[in-house]
């Protein structure tokens, strides 16, 4: 899929209207929902592996849950005031 996003970009889409005008367009994505998978390769960047989150870059925490492990991000800096029908 990326590799298809980038040709679009690149290349341009171009076709003819019904009045034979030619019609060059760019694709751009300014929002695009993905799973893991596909975000590190659109964001340029290595997927994570082990303790660190490659966008963040922030080391996690291993703990143990139920029959496993999971790995947990904490909160650095003040926390966000909290949200209410008000705000």
């Amino acid at each position: 899929m990326v590799d298809e996003l980038v040709t679009l970009h690149e290349q341009k889409l171009v076709w003819k209207t019904k009045a034979g005008v030619e019609v060059k367009m760019s694709v751009n994505f300014h929002l695009l929902v993905c799973d893991s998978d596909a975000r590190s390769p659109l964001q340029k960047i290595k997927q994570f592996i082990g303790s660190v989150a490659a966008v963040f870059a922030y080391t996690g925490t291993v703990l143990q849950k139920m029959h496993g492990f999971v790995r947990t991000y904490p909160l650095e800096g003040n926390e966000p005031e909290l949200r209410t029908h008000k705000h």
